[in-house]
């Protein structure tokens, strides 16, 4: 999502532009785009933030080359963070983009179609800004997100006039939305056709700035995972005896979250009920694994990120399963397993390959869900990653875990927290491969309301 919100930030009618970038009005880093000769661009921007209480530093750059049309012929974009890099290198065609993935070290090659007829931009921002705030009403636009390597649709909408505060004014300006499946971003043109604000994902805000202002980042450390979080009113008693968990949710979009045996997601006018129901391990029969991965093959091989059929990650599983091989029995022993053997550290912002996970044992939240997946499919148990939110101290956090495929039904392993009991307090937000799972829809501005609960006795 940091990704995307920087390529909303991207201009491209200016030699160089700095933009600095704002959270709950404490800054946490800057951008700056600029024009180089041959149709290339360039945007650098640097985080200087915290995430669950440790610093989280990143420095992500993209540099394409569009053609006369508008349309990106090539990009390198490259990630920084916590020591870790992830470099993406696609190639576009009127029909695919073929990109190469450099993951601390782990490369891969992906293939990725162009829809018949897409309109396929660098980024929806800069497009919209080269055309004018005001030539077209409303368009779609296809966009690379090279952190998850998909190409996703957006959609951008010139809404009119509109009133926007800047600096303790309120100025007039033209506000334009540009919405893809994960959030939507408020960009403010000023008559002239500049971009005086923009009001990106997360509560993100940017604002045109000096050189000087921009790359100062001296002051405290905004924490994101508790500038992200949403409080829930009332707060949950005895939450890890959480059977169950009904939720009125406010404010938000929910069409895209799963309904299925974990939860049960009902729109009723401009509200959303939500109903946690976990399936109760207990009650599931534990199936052999050769059982279970009979007719769920797409989830025991090889995905972005999620290695399969390496001697390492084989190795590793016969090792920690020992002659297990029923799936839940299984799944909670490599659950725990990391659990026990990873270290959390939150100051890498890098979305990692497995075998860089397994090689550092430390991470967070979605780098264990991510080796858990792995290893999981290495042992042949079908095994999907899960995002969305969780439960703690009267919040939702964002949060990443597994499921497991039972022969009957998917099951909930987390390995963040494997030593706790299954309860109903994640909300899922998304589930599937990796490009899948953390392509969701960001909950801004929405608000939780406890119906009921039930707990164990």
């Amino acid at each position: 999502m940091l990704a995307a919100m920087v390529m909303f930030g991207k201009s491209a009618w200016a030699t160089e532009t700095y933009f600095a970038i704002y959270l709950n009005g404490g800054k946490v880093g800057y951008s700056v785009t600029r024009e180089l000769d041959a149709g290339w661009s360039e945007s650098e921007t640097v985080f200087r933030s915290a995430l669950m209480g440790q610093d989280l530093e990143m420095r992500i750059v993209s540099r394409t080359r569009t053609g006369s049309d508008g349309r990106p012929i090539e990009m390198r974009y490259s990630t920084e963070s916590g020591g870790r890099t992830q470099v993406v290198l696609a190639k576009f065609s009127q029909t695919e983009i073929r990109a190469t993935i450099d993951n601390g070290g782990v490369k891969s090659e992906r293939t990725i179609p162009i829809p018949p007829g897409a309109r396929v931009v660098d980024d929806a921002t800069s497009n919209l800004v080269l055309s004018g705030a005001g030539a077209q009403k409303s368009f779609k636009v296809h966009v690379l997100d090279p952190t998850t390597v998909t190409l996703i649709e957006n959609e951008v909408k010139v809404n009119g006039s509109a009133k926007v505060e800047v600096g303790g004014r309120i100025v007039d300006a033209t506000l334009v939305t540009v919405t893809d499946p994960r959030a939507a971003s408020k960009i403010y043109f000023s008559s002239k056709g500049d971009v005086i604000k923009i009001e990106a994902a997360l509560g993100m805000v940017m604002l045109p700035v000096s050189k000087e202002v921009a790359i100062s980042l001296d002051g405290p450390r905004t924490d994101l995972g508790e500038s992200a979080a949403i409080k829930v009113n009332p707060p949950i008693d005895r939450s890890l005896d959480l059977l169950e968990a009904r939720f009125e949710v406010t404010g938000a979009d929910l069409s895209r979250c799963p309904s299925d045996s974990y939860q049960t997601v009902t729109r009723l006018g401009d509200r959303w009920m939500v109903t946690i129901h976990p399936v109760d391990r207990m009650a599931v029969k534990d199936r052999p694994i050769s059982e279970a991965n009979r007719y769920a093959k797409k989830w025991i091989v090889s995905s972005l990120h999620i290695p399969v059929g390496t001697s390492q990650f084989q190795n590793l599983t016969k090792q920690i399963l020992g002659g297990e091989r029923r799936v839940l029995k299984a799944s909670e022993k490599i659950s725990l397993w990391i659990e026990r053997s990873m270290r959390p550290n939150a100051g890498i912002g890098v979305l990692r390959d497995a075998t860089e996970v397994l090689a550092s044992k430390e991470g967070v939240c979605r780098d264990y869900a991510i080796l858990g997946a792995t290893l999981m499919r290495n042992a042949g148990i079908p095994s999907r990653v899960a995002s969305g939110l969780i439960y703690e101290n009267g919040q939702m956090y964002y949060h990443a875990w597994n499921e497991v495929w039972s022969g009957d039904q998917w099951v909930l392993f987390d390995p963040t927290r494997a030593s706790h009991p299954t309860n109903a307090t994640r909300f899922k937000l998304a589930h599937g491969n990796v490009e899948e799972a953390f392509t969701f829809t960001v909950l801004q501005g929405s608000s939780f309301k406890t119906i009921s609960t039930k707990y164990r006795s």
